[in-house]
C-alpha cells in the first residue's frame, strides 16, 4: 500500500486511537458518555472537499 491509501489508513487509525485514549484517560468524560450526556466522536477533514467524515 502506498501514497494516499497509506496516509488515509494512518490518519483513520490515529483518530480512532485518540478517541479511545480520551475515553481511557478521562473517567469523567467516559462516565458522561455512558450516561448519554455527551458523545465523543472522531472526524477526518478532507482538504479537497472541505467535508468532515465522522468515524464510528
Amino acid at each position: 500500500m502506498r501514497g494516499f491509501a497509506f496516509v488515509d489508513r494512518v490518519a483513520r487509525a490515529n483518530v480512532i486511537h485518540s478517541v479511545q485514549t480520551l475515553r481511557r484517560i478521562s473517567p469523567l468524560l467516559a462516565k458522561m458518555e455512558a450516561e448519554g450526556k455527551i458523545t465523543i466522536v472522531g472526524g477526518l477533514y478532507d482538504l479537497d472537499t472541505e467535508e468532515v467524515t465522522f468515524l464510528p
